[in-house]
């Protein structure tokens, strides 16, 4: 590797934070999750978003992520940081007294929706094997934005949020 693209990566990084800490604010004074300002900040500078138009505007290359290894290894710390998240709110205690509404509620949740996501899906010409993937894939809710949502409205620790948890930890 050369020393420049040893530093792409913080560089990348930064133009990431620095967006996120724009849109996160901005999002939190229109009740959108922060978790969606990292989302979107991540997806307008990649190399699909505002990077697509870099080889056009020669500027547009200082302000977005141009290779897609550097934001993948973003993107990857960023689910290290939610599932620390996640682990902060759960303990082994905890796990085991839910158990049963994390398998019970947990797995009829996810086949109820894979079910149901995949009939649509093969409606529109999948074959089985696709819709059976594409439904289990979608059927699988984001833990961490629940949770985030959750603790922010202080119903975390409710019954409705103790169930909502556990079906979200399968």
């Amino acid at each position: 590797m050369t020393e420049a693209s040893d530093f792409s990566i913080y560089r990348d990084a930064m133009i990431v934070l620095a967006t996120a800490a724009v849109l996160v604010p901005l999002g939190q004074r229109y009740r959108v999750n922060p978790i969606l300002g990292f989302l979107v900040a991540g997806a307008v500078l990649g190399p699909r978003g505002l990077g697509a138009l870099s080889n056009y505007f020669e500027p547009i290359k200082w302000i977005t992520v141009s290779q897609e290894k550097g934001l993948g290894a973003i993107a990857e710390l960023g689910v290290v940081f939610l599932l620390f998240l996640i682990g902060l709110e759960l303990s082994f205690k905890r796990l085991v007294t839910m158990r049963r509404l994390v398998l019970g509620l947990g797995v009829t949740q996810v086949t109820i929706s894979a079910v149901i996501i995949g009939l649509i899906v093969s409606f529109f010409g999948a074959s089985p094997a696709a819709s059976m993937l594409i439904g289990l894939s979608l059927a699988l809710s984001s833990t961490a934005i629940v949770i985030e949502l959750l603790a922010r409205q202080q119903r975390l620790h409710t019954v409705t949020g103790r169930t909502s948890f556990s079906i979200l930890l399968l």
